[in-house]
């Protein structure tokens, strides 16, 4: 049989043993919780690395765009582009012509001015179409 000072005893084992498992399973929780909060901040600091690591992807994709379009420029991104250059030369060059569009513009103009009239109208209009062609016509 059993004393009851053996029952005390043992009772004051258990007892004891619940004390020190309760304090375990309070540390436990602690550190769930405190691992619970990092976890939390490590997520968010992530999602901002990760946000952080975009903006720079899309600083760093619109640089080599720009930077692409300043090595390309004056190529054609087109095969028929470049035609299209050659043709719009040419006309070019035919418009700033002296012999061409300018100087046929300017007699027309002054065969208007110069044509019928008193003789003091023929004069102003002559010198109107020679201060016409020296605005007109590059020296």
């Amino acid at each position: 049989m059993v004393g009851f000072k053996e029952l005390l005893r043992r009772l004051k084992v258990q007892d004891q043993m619940t004390k020190q498992h309760q304090t375990r399973l309070d540390i436990i929780s602690e550190d769930i919780s405190e691992l619970q909060k990092n976890q939390t901040t490590s997520v968010a600091k992530i999602a901002q690395y990760k946000r952080k690591l975009m903006d720079l992807s899309h600083r760093t994709l619109q640089v080599l765009i720009k930077q692409e379009i300043q090595r390309k420029s004056g190529y054609a991104i087109q095969a028929d582009e470049e035609q299209l250059r050659v043709q719009l030369d040419t006309i070019q060059g035919e418009l700033n012509a002296p012999t061409q569009f300018k100087v046929t513009t300017s007699k027309t103009i002054m065969l208007k001015f110069v044509s019928g009239g008193s003789a003091d109208k023929k004069l102003c209009n002559l010198q109107t179409c020679v201060c016409y062609l020296q605005l007109e016509l590059p020296f």
